[in-house]
């Protein structure tokens, strides 16, 4: 039982419900109120509501192990008003209508259950509030959902009409006026849902985030806290990849791309409806990313949006919705996933053990049962594969028609096969702990009572990071005995650790360790596991797990990390300590101290992270580590990128490239396509941004 379950039990009971009362005869003739047609058939009404929940809650109790607080809570709140809303539109569907009350009725409840995918079609939002079903967090799966108080209002007022209806009998008023009465009202609350805060539009968004700024090619709407370097930045990026993807794709895109930029994902999640992940809707020329994040993805989001010229359907995207086409297309173009090449990643997920058929992938919706990071790698470089072998006009005609046969002259399963002998044929070093990094976690769908976990989650994270540690570590540990999941362990570690019970702590990685083999969290807590054993004073127990780490290579993050607490350690156990207890500033203070010839080589990388952190500009960093970073080293090409992307941010486009430049020498084949086109960009830039910056018309509140 959980929000799912409430969501089509609502819509399934809300029109039963209203066949039953169809089915009593109502007429003017008969003089039965509405609150008496509801006593009337209260037998088969309660039964027709309470039968589903008392087999849910069986079912919860014998066979999962989901609390039952939060889906009785989304039952009542959600599926109980469908079902008094499905009896008032039959009751005043039979008065109003004789011959025809079932078709009408039939046609009213539909018309009121999809009246509402016109916000989502025509507005900036995902999310939808509907008299039926109550809320719908949108076409995005995201697994926090909660009963607040929005949620609690807007079906206080979906109800209303009952009310209305009750009261005009009361006073006697004529009953035949009461299903467009009905109609009318309902028709009303949804012209004015923008005004309470139910749906979003663009005048709301532009009054909300108050930036607004229009180029030759794209207007960006932006939270008023952004500054002008953050701006400049965005501006930049925006432009660049828009001419990137028109080369890339060969298409003549000369539209403008509306960019929605929120401040954070709460902002995204309130006024969108997507907090966990950045989108597009290719119909509208518009994407909705994140300020802290867009890097990730706005290429991404930018490809689905100019591939609209090629797209089919109303929504101008893939041929038949097909979301393995629509991803791996854009997947294709992007070509980087946390800054590797696809086709590399698509390499050691076979190799490792996480293959996965493209045929499946490709002909069904199998897309959303696998892990989200194989789907959208495999269906990527697949579609990489077709463009390097047929060339982009077929695979912007396949993105048209999704006919295998007809566009390529092969079956799906031949061009798998073909597929599979290319990317065996690529030569990468094969690490399967870089592959169990990005795919070693469970599907969405095969998560443990994902919603209420988001739910605790959330509520455990706002009390710890309002220092109250007790309620949090209670909530933490509530939710890990049912779920299992990662970030609920981590919430009672960090619980433990402001508490300074650090033996706890270490008791409590060491009996869940195991239960993480194999996953893409091993190495985190990996890094966890050592750091309370080296407080312990467990040295020889924190320095195998340290030097274990580093020699795994999982990827260059990991093992700097690993490599500077090993070489912080030979300095004891105190240093260590000291150094794990500090905070941002002090721990780059000590490192700084630290570093010499011997260890800038992953030290190097650390001291970057923490200086940005700081807020400490890309040119004090390198001035101040010149001599470390004239030394090359085994992650110089890792250090450089890092600081490309640092002196972009600080809009000092000439040394970005500089450093661009130097992080190509010695990168890994693995990151190569990646590196070259951060040169591109950045070369682009430095010649382009200042006549694209003095040409900007700020449409500002």
């Amino acid at each position: 039982m959980g929000y799912e379950f409430s969501f089509f039990q609502s819509i399934f009971l809300g029109f039963v419900a209203g066949i039953i009362i169809i089915n009593s005869k109502i007429s003017l003739t008969v003089s039965k109120s509405f609150v008496r047609i509801l006593y009337q058939n209260r037998g088969i009404l309660l039964f027709t509501i309470f039968v589903p929940v008392i087999i849910s809650i069986i079912s919860t109790k014998y066979f999962t192990v989901c609390p039952l607080e939060d889906g009785l809570m989304f039952y009542f709140v959600i599926t109980v008003p469908a079902v008094l809303i499905g009896v008032l539109l039959a009751y005043s569907s039979s008065l109003s209508f004789n011959k025809y009350r079932k078709i009408i009725f039939t046609l009213s409840y539909f018309v009121l259950l999809l009246l509402p995918l016109l916000e989502i079609y025509y507005r900036p939002q995902i999310y939808l509030y509907n008299p039926i079903f109550g809320f719908f967090p949108g076409t995005i799966y995201d697994e926090d959902i909660a009963i607040d108080n929005k949620l609690l209002l807007y079906r206080v007022i979906s109800m209303l009409p009952i009310l209305i209806i009750i009261l005009a009998e009361y006073m006697k008023l004529s009953r035949k006026l009461f299903f467009p009465v009905t109609i009318v009202l309902y028709l009303i609350l949804f012209g004015i849902k923008p005004f309470l805060g139910f749906s979003t539009t663009e005048d709301l968004i532009r009054e909300t985030l108050a930036g607004e700024l229009i180029t030759d090619n794209i207007i960006m709407t932006y939270p008023e806290s952004l500054n002008k370097k953050e701006i400049n930045n965005l501006v930049l990026h925006h432009e660049f990849y828009l001419r990137e993807i028109t080369k890339q794709a060969g298409i003549d895109y000369k539209q403008k791309i509306h960019s929605i930029v929120f401040e954070n994902s709460s902002q995204k999640r309130e006024l969108f409806g997507a907090g966990a992940a950045d989108v597009a809707k290719p119909w509208l020329n518009q994407i909705y990313i994140e300020a802290d994040s867009y890097n990730k993805s706005l290429k991404h989001e930018m490809v689905h949006v100019i591939a609209s010229e090629i797209g089919s359907t109303i929504f101008k995207i893939s041929d038949n919705f097909n979301p393995a086409v629509l991803e791996g297309y854009a997947m294709a173009i992007e070509n980087n996933y946390s800054d590797y090449d696809i086709n590399y990643l698509a390499a050691i997920a076979g190799k490792s053990g996480y293959s996965f058929s493209i045929e499946n992938l490709f002909t069904s919706f199998s897309f959303f049962s696998g892990i989200s990071s194989v789907s959208y790698i495999f269906s990527g470089s697949f579609v990489k594969f077709l463009i390097e072998r047929f060339g982009i006009e077929k695979v912007n005609a396949f993105y048209s028609d999704t006919d295998f046969v007809k566009i390529f002259g092969s079956t799906v399963r031949e061009l798998q096969d073909k597929y599979y002998s290319y990317i065996d044929s690529i030569n990468y070093q094969v690490n399967k702990n870089t592959a169990q990094l990005f795919f070693g976690t469970l599907p969405i769908f095969k998560k443990t009572c994902p919603r209420v976990t988001a739910n605790n989650l959330n509520r455990a994270w706002v009390l710890f990071n309002n220092n109250k540690f007790d309620e949090a570590f209670e909530v933490f540990k509530e939710t890990y005995s049912y779920s299992g999941t990662y970030s609920a362990l981590l919430g009672q570690l960090l619980c433990f650790e402001e508490a300074g019970e650090y033996q706890e702590a270490f008791n409590l990685i060491a009996g869940e360790f195991s239960k993480y083999d194999e996953s893409s969290y091993e190495f985190n807590l990996q890094i966890l596991y050592a750091d309370y054993a080296a407080r312990m004073n467990n040295i020889n127990f924190a320095d195998s797990l340290y030097k274990n780490l580093s020699s795994l290579e999982v990827n260059e993050y990991y093992s700097c990390i690993a490599r500077t607490r090993e070489a912080i350690l030979n300095y004891g156990q105190v240093k260590l300590v000291k150094y794990l207890n500090s905070d941002t500033a002090n721990r780059l203070k000590m490192l700084d101290s630290l570093l010499n010839n011997n260890n800038y080589e992953y030290m190097l990388s650390i001291i970057i992270n923490l200086s940005n952190n700081l807020g400490i500009e890309a040119s004090e960093i390198y001035k101040k580590y010149y001599e470390y970073f004239e030394l090359g080293g085994v992650y110089s090409y890792y250090n450089y990128y890092m600081l490309s992307n640092f002196y972009l941010s600080d809009n000092n486009w000439n040394m970005a490239r500089e450093m661009a430049l130097k992080s190509t020498s010695e990168v890994l084949e693995n990151r190569k396509e990646v590196y070259f086109e951060n040169l591109e960009k950045t070369r682009w830039i430095f010649n382009f941004a200042d006549s694209i910056l003095s040409n900007i018309f700020y449409r500002n509140k």
